[in-house]
């Protein structure tokens, strides 16, 4: 709308695509897009960024028209601006506004919005594949890590004993040539020419951690048939230990990717949808108890698939914070399944944007609102939202009591992947080995990160490679 004025305001101590969705949602509303940054007096109960280093974050978005620092009630500054819309976050919508008082007055509309649901790609610049290179040094003076730090810690996971507890997922990948179109019907006709099996879910977290630590244990559930076989042998080579309990009425979970010239043409998926018995459930839970006393960190892959029901992970999660172990969990939803709610108490939630709000019935808030539910509901200590290529939104909230920052973002660390697939997988290990040498929640994130970045730069569902990490880092 021409000559339409639109007014934004906030803190926006860390830009994070959260604002930038919101910011581009009231660009679309008008030509001319005002933001108010609060004042370092107007914000005295958290640590935060200068006014001065907000205010020239703001001002370098393209978005942004105008950024003016707001040193007065909102009210007044409200009518010093005299914008034609406002516009505010989703969760403040129904809370109280005293925009509302001087809105009509100046003949304005206070709208609520989360912004859109969609990203764009917010940088285009050249990335470094060494990987390491590509951490933003604002991120690292902010939270004072040092490559030499990071080293230090990533050759220590060499002295952890961890149990993975989960879904075991065999991928298949079929690549195929094309031939054509069939002459009966509108289907593209391929041959396939090569097929490769990997192991995934549960099974690729277990192999990544045991690339780094002394020893790595997973427990899971499985059908003795021939893809049994091409389990264990895969888990022998990788050096995991643990067992996979067998019942006759589970299918192992399959996952077939077909592709061509590296683009996938079709995703056919056998999974499994089975209720963990009483039985099989109380035989996991003895196996997790002889070994508890042993265990650095927990780590819960779950997919949803039947190795884990609401006793086993309750009574799983109570034995480890009575012997003190961190507990870390991603659990995925395919479609309308997963519920990451159901773990309470623990360390850290690795979740997708997706996963949190089908787990809030939550479509409208802002991506730091549906942090602080999710925190909120489960108890936990950290949220990290995977937003993608976007990168990571790490949340945790009892930074704030410390009166740090509590709210931060990294971007993808690998700008040209080959193969995204297992990057949840890297990050969701990466981030607990670090949990479990009592790095602080920026310092793991960052080496999930980091993980993340060297692993999907293969193809397919392969162990992390450790020594290529530590010489990058050492360059």
């Amino acid at each position: 709308m021409k000559n339409t004025k639109v007014l934004v305001y906030g803190n926006f101590n860390i830009i994070h695509p959260g604002h930038l969705r919101l910011l581009r949602f009231a660009k679309n509303l008008g030509d001319n897009l005002i933001v108010g940054i609060f004042s370092d007096k107007m914000i005295n109960n958290e640590k935060i960024l200068s006014q001065k280093h907000r205010l020239d974050a703001v001002k370098n978005l393209k978005l942004v028209n105008k950024a003016i620092i707001v040193n007065e009630d909102i009210v007044k500054f409200i009518k010093k601006i005299k914008p034609k819309i406002v516009v505010k976050g989703k969760e403040h919508e129904k809370l109280e506004n005293k925009e509302y008082s001087i809105i009509k007055k100046i003949g304005a509309k206070l709208i609520f919005s989360s912004g859109v649901s969609t990203f764009n790609n917010l940088n285009e610049n050249f990335y470094s594949h060494n990987h390491i290179n590509n951490i933003p040094k604002r991120y690292l003076d902010i939270h004072k890590i040092n490559k030499r730090k990071i080293i230090n810690n990533i050759e220590d996971f060499k002295k952890l004993n961890v149990l993975v507890l989960g879904d075991i997922i065999i991928d298949e990948v079929i690549s195929c040539d094309p031939i054509g179109m069939s002459q009966e019907s509108p289907t593209i006709v391929v041959s396939p020419n090569q097929k490769t099996k990997f192991l995934g879910g549960a099974g690729i977290v277990s192999a990544h951690c045991s690339s780094f630590t002394k020893n790595t244990w997973l427990y899971s559930i499985g059908n003795d048939d021939n893809s049994l076989r091409f389990i264990k042998d895969k888990l022998k080579e990788y050096k995991i230990k643990g067992r996979i309990f067998t019942q006759n009425e589970f299918t192992n979970n399959y996952k077939k990717k077909y592709i061509s010239d590296n683009s996938c043409l079709l995703k056919v998926s056998e999974l499994n949808r089975y209720s963990l018995p009483s039985d099989l459930e109380k035989k996991i839970y003895n196996e997790i108890k002889k070994i508890i006393k042993k265990i650095d960190v927990l780590i819960i892959s779950d997919f949803n698939y039947g190795c884990l029901n609401y006793t086993l992970i309750d009574k799983t999660i109570s034995l480890c914070n009575n012997n003190k172990v961190p507990v870390c969990v991603d659990s995925q939803s395919s479609s309308q399944l997963g519920d990451i709610l159901k773990f309470k108490n623990i360390d850290l939630i690795s979740a997708t944007e997706r996963e949190a709000r089908i787990s809030l019935k939550n479509s409208d808030d802002g991506l730091i609102e549906i942090a602080e539910k999710v925190i909120k509901k489960t108890n936990s200590e950290n949220l990290v939202i995977k937003l993608n290529k976007n990168g990571i939104i790490i949340h945790s909230p009892k930074q704030r009591k410390k009166k740090d920052f509590y709210t931060d973002k990294l971007p993808a660390l690998n700008k040209n992947p080959q193969d995204t697939s297992g990057a949840g997988d890297s990050f969701l290990c990466g981030t607990a080995l670090s949990l479990a040498k009592s790095l602080n929640i920026w310092e793991a994130s960052l080496i999930g990160s980091i993980f993340a970045a060297y692993q999907v730069e293969n193809f397919g569902n392969v162990p992390i490679d450790r020594s290529k990490i530590l010489s990058d880092i050492v360059k």
